[in-house]
Formats: structure tokens, sequence, C-alpha cells
């Protein structure tokens, strides 16, 4: 084990190669993890959501009910697509790789606040069919658990 620490130091510094540590390579699977979870339950909020919007009298009394249920299919599409859930996956662990999973996570966070569409989804969600829909806090809360736990094992 000695002999390993030791190459790896004289690689990192002749070669300039950085090596993950194991409570960097931890704190990734943590961070997918996390992310994984608010995924599910992002999911698991627009089926109710969409249960929700189809059982109602109004919507199914509604002659366009046909295409609501079309559009509803469409409804997960609103969510920016993420990159650093790849990256997360992938692993490494290095900062360099931290780095760019923080700037994946800042850049979605801007994509999610962008997306206008979805805030009036959740009034109508909590307004109209009183089912609420907390898509933006759940995968903004997860962001923040990854933000913090990449940090800490930086």
């Amino acid at each position: 084990m000695p002999d390993d620490i030791a190459q790896r130091t004289w690689v990192s510094r002749v070669l300039g190669v950085q090596f993950a540590s194991r409570t960097q390579s931890s704190a990734f699977a943590a961070a997918s993890q996390r992310w994984q979870q608010a995924g599910a339950l992002a999911t698991s909020d627009l089926a109710a959501f969409k249960a929700a919007l189809l059982a109602n009298s109004e919507v199914k009394a509604d002659p366009r009910l046909n295409f609501v249920a079309a559009s509803a299919i469409e409804i997960p599409n609103m969510l920016p697509r993420s990159t650093f859930d790849g990256l997360l996956r992938k692993g490494g662990g290095t900062p360099e790789a931290t780095a760019k999973v923080l700037d994946s996570v800042a850049s979605y966070r801007r994509e999610l606040a962008a997306t206008v569409r979805l805030g009036k989804l959740e009034s109508f969600a909590s307004g109209s069919l009183k089912t609420p829909l907390a898509l933006r806090k759940t995968l903004t809360d997860a962001m923040d658990d990854i933000e913090t736990t990449l940090r800490a094992a930086a």
C-alpha cells in the first residue's frame, strides 16, 4: 500500500495527473443517488398530477379530453434535461470532474428557474386540482444537497 501511495504521489507531481480520493468518489456516488431519488420523486409527483388532472370532473366533461390526455404525456418534457447526472454516474471525483458537475448543476438550476411553464403548471396543480406539485423544490433541494456533498469532499 505505501508503494501505491508513493507511485500516485510521483505521478501526480511529475505528470500532473489528479487521482480521485475515496472521499470524492464516495461523494459522487452519494450525489448520484440523491439525484436519482429526486428524479423518482418528481416522476411520482407527475404521475399523481396526471391522474388528478384526468380525474377532474371539469376536465372529464370537456370535449377536448382526448387532447388533454395526449398533452399530459408531454408534461415531463417541460423539465430541462440534466447533464450532471451522467457526470455523477461516470464518477471520477477529481477536482476537475467536481468542477464540471458543479458548473452543470448551476446551468441546470438556471434552466429550471427559466422554465415559466413549469411554474404555471405548479400553480394550476395546487390551485385548480388541489394537488401540490413541487417539482422545482424537489429538484432544487436535491441540487443543494449535491453541491454541499461535493464541496465538502473537495
